[in-house]
This record gives C-alpha cells, sequence and structure tokens, in this order.
C-alpha cells in the first residue's frame, strides 16, 4: 500500500497567531498521514516558525513581512521548509550553529531554537535563495515496532 501524499503549504504575513495556526495545520495534517514522529516534528517546525517570524516582522515592506511553510512527503520521509526574507543570511546562522553548543545559550532569552531543531530531525538545511533564507528539515519515518 502506497503512503498517502502529503503536500500542504502555508503562507502568511508574520504575526505571532500564524505560530500557532502553523502548530495546528502540521499536528493534524501529520496524523492523518500516520507519521510516527508528530510530537518531535511539530516542536522542530515552531521552533523554526518562531525564528521566522521573529526574524521579519518588523520589515518596513509586506511582500518581506511573509513567511512560508511547506510540508511533503518524499519517499520515506517528510520534508519541511520554513522560508523569510531575513535581514540575516544563512551562511551566519550556519556559522552561529557550528560555533555554539546549547549550553552557550541555555540561560539567554534566545537561540536554542534552530539548535533543538538539529537534534529532532534526521537532517537540516539552511541556505539562501536570493533573498529568501530556506530552513529544510527532513525527518524519516521510521515506525516503531
Amino acid at each position: 500500500m502506497s503512503e498517502p501524499r502529503l503536500d500542504v503549504h502555508i503562507c502568511m504575513e508574520a504575526v505571532p497567531l500564524m505560530i500557532d495556526l502553523v502548530d495546528a495545520v502540521c499536528t493534524t495534517v501529520l496524523a492523518r498521514v500516520d507519521f510516527a514522529h508528530t510530537p518531535s516534528l511539530v516542536f522542530a517546525i515552531h521552533e523554526a516558525v518562531i525564528n521566522a517570524v521573529e526574524a521579519v516582522q518588523h520589515a518596513a515592506c509586506e511582500q518581506d513581512r511573509m513567511v512560508s511553510v511547506r510540508l511533503q512527503r518524499e519517499n520515506d520521509s517528510i520534508v519541511v521548509e520554513v522560508k523569510n526574507r531575513a535581514t540575516a543570511k544563512a551562511a551566519q546562522l550556519n556559522d552561529w550553529l557550528t560555533t555554539n553548543s546549547f549550553f552557550d545559550v541555555l540561560w539567554k532569552s534566545h537561540g536554542r531554537g534552530l539548535l533543538l531543531i538539529r537534534h529532532m530531525v534526521d537532517e537540516l538545511d539552511i541556505r539562501q535563495c536570493n533573498e529568501e533564507v530556506i530552513v529544510s528539515m527532513r525527518v524519516y519515518d521510521q515506525k516503531e515496532k
């Protein structure tokens, strides 16, 4: 039996309500396709969306305040992309990830999101595509036996 098709795209202005909306949609959709790691993936998506919303919510141009989230099933995995037009560039975020540990930011008010994501997904890729920063996460659907 083939896996259910999954391709969900949410794009909206970066407001705090978006975080709750994405949480609800992702939880519902992943439960419908019987994804084994729904809670941890939803948490990783939640952290990525918080980062994206905070990065662009004060942008002057409305187009630059948009955040996009896409969930897709690719064979035995779920791939999620969170896109925004943040002023921080992908190279800066990747450098930050390689030079900081969770313990470096444990007691700070910000800075734990990407580190948590890195530990909750099987693959994490942060890249630049023109004006957009794209955080891509992949989790393999290994059902518990």
